[in-house]
């Protein structure tokens, strides 16, 4: 998501599809003093007062997030935690990996079909072929492991 828009996910009725829906933010300008945040959000201190605290809550967010003596923990159907068992990946990474195996192993190609719908049906079976692929091939999953990971 571009950083200057915001978006939601929707099921369309019409095309009876998830979409995903984006709005234009206008460029954001920081306040330089607690009177202009004050100003903007029309001198409503209540109002201010749970930007501030939601800013606050942000910060610690991200704070919690990247300090790597929290361990990360799976939250289970039942609500509970438990440890994360598993090696954290860049997606961006491991999906250019996907791409790359479905276009070279399964004849992935761009349109693999003139209809839209079989087209798209065949390009998810050849990307799914190549995560079957990686999953079960051990070197190419540890290789991942020091390349892609998170």
């Amino acid at each position: 998501m571009n950083s200057n828009t915001v978006q939601d996910s929707v099921f369309d009725l019409d095309s009876m599809e998830r979409v995903t829906l984006v709005k234009p933010v206008p460029e954001f300008v920081p306040v330089s003093s607690t009177n202009d945040a004050l100003t903007r959000l029309g001198n409503d201190t209540a109002r201010f007062l749970r930007v501030v605290n939601e800013g606050l809550e942000s910060e610690e967010k991200a704070n919690v997030k990247n300090d790597t003596s929290i361990p990360w923990q799976v939250e289970e159907e039942d609500g509970t935690l438990s440890p994360f068992e598993g090696t954290p990946a860049n997606e961006i990474k491991v999906n250019g990996l996907i791409l790359n195996l479905a276009k070279s192993c399964f004849n992935y190609v761009k349109n693999m079909s003139p209809d839209p719908a079989k087209s798209k049906a065949m390009k998810s079976a050849a990307k799914a072929a190549a995560m079957d692929m990686i999953k079960n091939t051990p070197a190419i999953v540890e290789r991942l492991k020091t390349s892609a990971a998170a």
